[in-house]
């Protein structure tokens, strides 16, 4: 089946309330009605990943460029490189690529470096490949019985192909804040090292006395981030062991089956400064757009480091609160009839108050 779409419903809520529905999907029965299914698929292959990359054109534009103002307008994706290690479906390729969604309501498959799945894949009508978790691409452990089908192999019963269990970690520790920060109110997330997903892989909220735990983490290395403040607003985007700069960021290792336990996390009073400007051609057209500021991070967690706000009566917009680093303001509009909108991405560098920023919007 193919996914519904490939823009990330977390990402668009935060950002455009109310514009997207989540993920769904029907899957088919296990077995060999499952198995037929996957052979209507346009390419079925099984295949180790060898890389899994951030793709969207708003990130990869320069500063000034202009960018459709429309974030579902060819919004962002993950391109999946495969080595091919058997075909079921006719391709002369070694090497295949194909897109996914990010994940996190999206319908995206969270596809991980190294590892060997049984994919079945479709092309839209630019011939692209995608899957996605409304599919019945998995872990090649896991599709032991579609495997057995597709290659005429002797059946494997439902209850033996799927009875064990991955073996996860889990990690378990306490937030150490300044009293300067208040109650604890935010949210823990684990994102791979060797990841470019802007997904988490593992989310908990610390409870009052400042403990948390993360269970059925799979093995690897993770950045934990610690975030705090509205959900289009945050305060506080700290790193572990307790650094702004993911630079300095020590990343934790999860091997199968470990608990870690009593781990500390320090988390300092962040500076935040006041982010202000205009639109600089703010008319009834416009207007009528509803359109908003959207100041997002410059790097890999643009996801869960953005701010979007309102335009007022005046054209005029305001962030109160910024933590510092480098963003990129856009204003984006929800499509509405024929008429497309464009934007210029523009560069911010929040090392202190900013209040000259000026944006445009622009119908084609």
């Amino acid at each position: 089946m193919r996914p519904s779409h490939l823009v990330p419903t977390a990402f668009l809520l935060l950002m455009i309330p109310g514009s997207v529905v989540a993920c769904t999907c029907a899957r088919p029965q296990p077995g060999a009605v499952l198995a037929d299914a996957i052979r209507k698929a346009d390419v079925v292959f099984e295949g180790k990943v060898q890389s899994v990359d951030l793709k969207w054109n708003l990130l990869s534009a320069q500063p000034g460029e202009v960018v459709p103002a429309d974030l579902e307008d060819g919004g962002p994706a993950m391109q999946v490189s495969f080595q091919l290690l058997r075909k079921y479906s006719e391709t002369e390729q070694k090497h295949l690529q194909l897109r996914t969604g990010l994940g996190g309501g999206d319908c995206g498959f969270p596809f991980e470096v190294g590892e060997t799945y049984l994919v079945d894949a479709h092309k839209d009508e630019s011939g692209e490949l995608s899957t996605g978790i409304c599919s019945q691409t998995g872990l090649l452990a896991d599709r032991q019985v579609e495997v057995a089908y597709l290659r005429g192999d002797p059946e494997i019963p439902e209850t033996t192909a799927r009875s064990q269990p991955h073996p996860t970690g889990q990690l378990c520790g306490h937030l150490v804040l300044d009293n300067a920060i208040g109650p604890i109110d935010g949210e823990i997330s684990l994102f791979r090292e060797e990841s470019s997903s802007v997904i988490p892989a593992g989310e908990a909220e610390p409870a009052a006395d400042g403990s948390f735990c993360i269970t059925a983490i799979h093995p690897g290395k993770y950045f934990m981030v610690f975030s705090s403040g509205s959900e289009r607003s945050p305060t506080s985007f700290v790193f572990f062991p307790g650094v702004a700069k993911l630079s300095e960021a020590k990343a934790i290792e999860i091997r199968a089956g470990q608990e870690i336990s009593h781990l500390l996390f320090t988390v300092t009073p962040q500076r935040t400064y006041p982010v202000s400007g205009k639109l600089s051609n703010f008319g009834n057209a416009q207007r009528q757009a509803q359109p908003k500021i959207l100041l997002f991070s410059a790097g890999r967690f643009f996801l869960a480091l953005s701010y979007s706000r309102e335009i007022a009566a005046d054209g005029t917009f305001s962030f109160p609160q910024v933590l510092p680093g480098k963003y990129s303001a856009i204003v984006s509009v929800e499509s509405s009839g024929d008429t497309k909108w464009s934007t210029k991405k523009v560069e911010v560098d929040v090392d202190g108050d900013v209040g000259d920023l000026s944006l445009d919007l622009t119908a084609n």
